[in-house]
């Protein structure tokens, strides 16, 4: 743990008037593309260096930035940004800090932003390049001063940084009331790059976003959802004294995680993908991938009798949500859409029907200090995810390490629900989600015990008298109309473990 320090004195100072505070008012910056004469081309820059805002910003419910950049279109980034802030200081601003919409590639440079009612950086245009620059105090805006509605759905951030093909290096975000970064993806770099930066003994030089650090935040990563092709990357973060997630991601494309450092979060990385839809049959081969991370469950600087935070959102642990400790993973659903509206569901609930392929894959993670507290919480490194009714996907483990983790801590699953039973959907069955889950122990860092070993769900769950359990007419039909039996198709029902002796049984879990 370490304290942040920033320099807010400037010898410019722009400050707003002896009744700021009162009124929540303050002089502002603002760069515009002048309208007035669409047929008139203007030049200028906007270069702003060394200089403190004070008490700037306009508060209310539209929030205006202390310093804002509109709508200046594609600006000149070679041979150098035509268009910059560097070295400045926004110190107790009344909206947001710093606030760039439609002006593409503009950089933000060692600056700082104290005390934000709102996102304290904020770009949307893509190209922008944000460096060295430090968050510290972003006040969520609808929770602030006479104004009380944790029930807001804003997801304001230390660094909202949206548009794509983004830079955002040695970034610092302390202290923000809802989300530490809400990010873009980069897109995975390519092995020529990787190759190039670890030859260069940097691998973050692969990564256009890293090395950035989130600390004592609502939550810490929060990974925008912009549909890449392919493949995106987030990775190379510091995150700790997080009380909601650590990194949490809703994404239609393969992501991969990592590095990462993760401590102190109550859960540490949840990430969910969704579509192609699963009644369309389509298949599409997307994945949930975390490797090279490090995530420690408690330290002695929080111990679990923290105090929450005085001013939690909505879906908070410990709130409306169960308290289950500290967490690790939350295991990762495919579900046919994505996330829904927060106003009606937390976050980590599924809505949706599961995708026909998923895979969820986790190498080289290390899971440290998860064991039973003295505030009763079991602290679970794996945990299943609560609120995902309906069919887990696969999920596959190698080069686990443990550090000081229970055994009781490792895993931790959640029975099926009977309030899951939907006659438009299960009918008369309880979802079996949680029945059917898989972790597969590639290498047996896992479980301790042997490559190829398998944790699965538990068969004393399941329950075919009480919940029905039919079985469609369609399968037991031979192509001819006459009827196969049961036990000429399966070995009973539920899931079906197989040894190598020989034997079987059905067994549900």
């Amino acid at each position: 743990m370490y304290a942040e320090v920033a320099l807010l004195t400037r010898n410019a100072v722009i400050q707003g008037s002896a009744n700021s505070e009162d009124i929540q008012y303050g002089a502002r910056v603002i760069a515009v593309r002048d309208r007035e004469d669409e047929y008139v081309a203007y030049e200028g820059k906007m270069q702003l260096s060394h200089a403190r805002l004070y008490k700037c910003g306009q508060g209310s419910f539209t929030g205006r930035g202390a310093i804002a950049v509109r709508d200046l279109g594609q600006l000149v980034t070679a041979p150098a940004p035509s268009h910059y802030v560097r070295k400045s200081v926004v110190d107790w601003a009344y909206a947001e800090g710093i606030d760039v919409q439609g002006s593409r590639g503009l950089e933000i440079s060692d600056s700082v932003v104290f005390r934000s009612v709102g996102t304290s950086f904020r770009t949307s245009a893509g190209g922008a390049k944000i460096l060295r620059c430090l968050a510290m105090w972003t006040v969520f805006s609808d929770t602030h001063g006479d104004r009380n509605y944790p029930q807001s759905t804003k997801l304001e951030a230390g660094f909202h940084v949206t548009g794509g093909d983004n830079t955002v290096r040695d970034c610092v975000a302390a202290g923000s009331e809802r989300i530490g970064f809400r990010v873009d993806p980069s897109t995975c770099p390519t092995q020529a790059a990787l190759d190039a930066a670890i030859l260069a003994g940097d691998e973050s030089l692969a990564y256009p976003i890293a090395n950035n650090v989130a600390h004592s935040v609502g939550h810490g990563v929060w990974v925008n959802d912009i549909g890449l092709p392919q493949c995106g990357a987030v990775g190379f973060y510091r995150i700790y004294a997080a009380w909601e997630y650590g990194l949490f991601s809703w994404a239609d494309h393969t992501v991969v995680f990592g590095p990462l450092i993760i401590s102190d979060a109550k859960v540490a990385v949840h990430s969910n993908v969704y579509r192609p839809s699963g009644l369309s049959h389509r298949i599409g081969d997307k994945r949930s991938i975390l490797r090279d991370t490090l995530i420690v469950g408690a330290t002695d600087e929080l111990p679990c009798d923290t105090p929450r935070p005085a001013k939690t959102w909505l879906w908070s642990w410990g709130g409306r949500q169960p308290d289950f400790g500290r967490t690790g993973i939350m295991l990762s659903s495919f579900s046919s859409s994505g996330m829904a509206a927060l106003g009606m569901h937390p976050p980590h609930e599924i809505v949706s029907y599961p995708t026909v392929l998923g895979l969820a894959q986790f190498s080289g993670v290390t899971f440290a200090k998860f064991a039973p507290d003295a505030c009763d919480f079991k602290n679970q490194a794996v945990m299943s995810n609560p609120l995902s009714p309906d069919s887990s996907h696969p999920h596959r483990f190698e080069r686990i390490a443990w550090v000081d983790v229970a055994a009781a801590s490792r895993f931790s699953f959640f029975k099926p629900s009977s309030g899951w039973i939907n006659e438009a959907d299960c009918v008369d069955m309880d979802c079996d989600g949680p029945k059917h889950l898989l972790l597969t122990d590639l290498d047996g860092t896992l479980t301790g015990t042997h490559a190829g070993a398998s944790v699965f769900s538990v068969a004393e769950y399941y329950s075919p008298n009480a919940r029905g359990a039919i079985v469609p007419i369609t399968i037991l039909t031979k192509q001819n109309g006459t009827r196969f039996t049961e036990r000429q198709i399966s070995v009973g029902r539920g899931i079906a473990r197989m040894f190598s002796g020989g034997g079987g049984g059905g067994g549900g879990g």
